[in-house]
């Protein structure tokens, strides 16, 4: 009987203790969420839109050579934004603050981040789009400037750029009945000619501005600052005019 019992007791226990149990299912270990199984998953976030890299504030300069060192350049953005990444300019010239003296033409964009040039689609002879971003600009004046460079010059998608080249120089306005021209000359250009008994054949590269007849109003703009001018009378006599000191942003009606 003891034997039988015991089988009996044996019998019972084992399904209780199975019963007991919690039941295992195959899919349980997989079914966790990604992020707790890779915690790097959890930090991520969303891809955000591809946004336009912001144009720096940079200070633009000009160069246009060593005689018109009080060339500035400004920037001005106005209305509607444009297509994102792209900008819509306007090059502008001034010889003082809100007259013009004649047109200026972009030639070349020099992106400064990259050193690579990059191509204007022009809509106007003095500007049109390129991509936003900052540039060293090779410009022509269609007058007195000629040639130059617009240095960190921003254009922004923000709205249309206007970029505005300020000589702050002096206009001739001279009575043709007294004084029928003068030119330019570097400082010291007269001596040196002198010197060499060359006075009449200084080449006429050396001259930085001219007026007379032909060369008035915006083509008859001379930088700021002293230089050497040659004055020829309406009477048929000349002068020379030794660091003469020209005064920028106003015009010069009378020869002391």
């Amino acid at each position: 009987m003891k034997r039988i019992v015991l089988l009996f007791a044996t019998s019972y226990l084992i399904p209780v203790a199975f019963g007991c149990a919690s039941p295992i299912h195959k899919d349980e270990a997989v079914s966790k969420p990604e992020s707790q199984t890779n915690p790097k998953v959890e930090q991520a976030k969303p891809a955000k839109a591809a946004q336009e890299k912001p144009v720096p504030e940079v200070q633009a300069k000009a160069d246009f050579g060593p005689w018109w060192k009080a060339v500035t350049v400004k920037t001005e953005v106005e209305g509607d934004p444009q297509a994102s990444g792209t900008a819509l300019a306007k090059f502008f010239c001034e010889w003082t603050d809100g007259l013009g003296a004649g047109v200026v033409y972009p030639k070349k964009f020099i992106d400064t981040k990259t050193k690579k040039e990059v191509k204007m689609d022009f809509l106007w002879d003095n500007g049109g789009k390129i991509p936003a971003g900052v540039y060293d600009v090779e410009v022509e004046q269609d007058g007195a400037l000629g040639k130059g460079w617009l240095r960190n010059v921003a254009l922004t998608s923000k709205g249309k750029t206007r970029v505005t080249v300020l000589m702050n120089a002096a206009m001739f306005d001279l009575d043709l009945n007294k004084y029928s021209g003068v030119v330019v000359f570097p400082p010291g250009t007269y001596t040196k000619y002198k010197e060499r008994g060359m006075l009449d054949s200084i080449p006429d590269k050396l001259h930085i501005a001219r007026y007379d007849s032909e060369n008035r109003g915006a083509a008859g703009l001379a930088p700021s600052g002293k230089f050497d001018l040659h004055v020829k009378m309406a009477d048929g006599t000349d002068k020379w005019l030794q660091g003469y000191e020209i005064k920028g942003n106003r015009k010069i009606k009378e020869l002391k």
